[in-house]
């Protein structure tokens, strides 16, 4: 349903750990968040992330950079995307969109009709998962025709940087007559600056303008709210890696031996980083 502009952010490990409640003081309404790394791990910061935007009552969908050059690839990427937000408590909805990110070089080296079966693939598990789908693309890319856009009838994210890398402050609006127009489905939204600023992140972040409402991701608040999501989030929160190899190390130099990631063992890992004390 369309409804009056939203203005959000998407952002990756890319952002470090970002302050959350400044961003949502910022007026940041939604947010995209990367769900997985080229190598099929999660985002860094995606579960930080997941509690930022739930405990600051921030809307969020994901997307996924895409590499794959086949529709097999595809469905892997998909299907890794899935299990990864079923791990993290991310209940699957057609209220929750995974953006596929179609913008590689070695895709758009691919013919049209190629790398049409590739997005078309891609499509089609993230709706058999029962997530919604949603594409992303370049204003270039997509006028240029890299993909057969009147197979696509879908939410369409379009990026366009009409002031070039200039610094934009979160809060200023862009200018409306460099809105994209889309050829097919309904323009979703804008991406129209990847240098933009705003309070609570380090650095640049993408900026966005919505043109249709970002509903609720519903996650299991018995995941979020466990000692294993609240010790990632802290390890993240100083910088450290938080996945499952490096906290087994950690535990390993803390003497937690044979880590598995029970509660006991993160209780237990979270206490000594509480007290400054953890080995890292």
């Amino acid at each position: 349903m369309r409804m009056s502009k939203m203005y959000g952010i998407d952002v990756s490990d890319n952002q470090g750990y970002i302050n959350w409640p400044k961003v949502k003081a910022a007026g940041v309404q939604f947010a995209i968040l990367r769900s997985v790394r080229h190598s099929g791990n999660p985002d860094k910061q995606l579960a930080s992330n997941i509690k930022g935007c739930i405990e600051c009552g921030i809307p969020f969908d994901f997307y996924k950079y895409s590499y794959a050059l086949t529709p097999a690839e595809a469905r892997a990427e998909v299907k890794r995307v899935v299990e990864v937000l079923k791990m993290y408590g991310v209940v699957p909805s057609k209220d929750t969109v995974i953006w596929a990110d179609i913008e590689d070089a070695t895709q758009m080296a691919l013919s049209t009709a190629a790398l049409t079966k590739v997005v078309q693939a891609f499509k089609e598990e993230v709706l058999e998962s029962g997530f919604e789908f949603g594409l992303y693309m370049g204003k270039y890319r997509y006028e240029k025709g890299e993909i057969n856009l009147d197979l696509f009838d879908d939410h369409t994210w379009i990026a366009r940087y009409y002031n070039g890398y200039n610094v934009m402050l979160f809060g200023d609006k862009p200018n409306e007559k460099y809105i994209p127009t889309v050829k097919s489905g309904t323009l979703w939204g804008w991406q129209y600056t990847s240098s933009g600023r705003v309070d609570g992140i380090s650095g640049n972040v993408d900026l966005n303008e919505a043109y249709y409402n970002i509903k609720e991701t519903e996650v299991q608040p018995e995941y979020y709210q466990t000692p294993e999501f609240t010790l990632i989030d802290s390890l993240n929160k100083v910088g450290a890696d938080s996945s499952f190899k490096s906290r087994a190390c950690i535990a390993a130099k803390n003497g937690i031996n044979q880590y598995k990631g029970t509660a006991e063992q993160n209780l237990k890992m979270l206490d000594l980083l509480n007290a400054g004390k953890l080995i890292k």
